[in-house]
């Protein structure tokens, strides 16, 4: 699809929010101002739809030339997204609690303990389940698989404790 996601700031104004670009068939298009310091939180899917956080720290969703807020669980702060697949269905975490999400249909779930870091099109979540701390795994996660509504632990596949998968 020959797409482009990034990050500038579109005046002289080094103090102004940063915007997020979409390069599309050798067109730059503006689709808004980004979360501060949020430039490695977007995701594009192959079909020119954009994941960000916007300046209220809230997720948004880029389609067919609307860029709109989809929103954030309560008692969440900010957002960070991770992923979008064809679908259109979004994976990233929640500020403070660091807690995943997806969003689908319309809707924003919380993913219990899952630490989403990556999504396939067919909405596997990929991430780091956040455990309790010990002395064998004193990073308190393991590599994980969300998978429909199924959380399963991946450690002994992928080398145990303190590991996390991505997509």
């Amino acid at each position: 699809s020959h797409q482009v996601l990034g990050v500038g700031n579109p005046t002289s104004n080094s103090s102004a929010a940063d915007h997020a670009f979409l390069l599309s068939s050798g067109t730059w298009t503006d689709i808004g101002a980004i979360f501060q310091n949020s430039g490695d939180d977007m995701a594009l899917n192959n079909l020119g739809q954009a994941a960000t956080v916007g300046p209220n720290g809230h997720v948004y969703l880029y389609a067919n030339g609307v860029n709109r807020d989809v929103g954030l669980l309560s008692g969440s702060s900010n957002a960070e997204t991770w992923g979008i697949n064809d679908s259109g269905t979004i994976i990233g975490n929640l500020d403070p609690s660091s807690v995943g999400f997806i969003y689908a249909n319309g809707t924003m779930t919380a993913l219990s303990s899952l630490v989403a870091l990556g999504m396939n099109n067919s909405g596997q979540i990929v991430g780091a389940e956040q455990i309790t701390a010990s002395s064998s795994n004193p990073q308190g996660i393991v590599a994980c698989l969300y998978s429909n509504g199924t959380l399963t632990n991946l450690a002994s596949q992928v080398g145990g404790n303190g590991s996390y998968a991505r997509a």
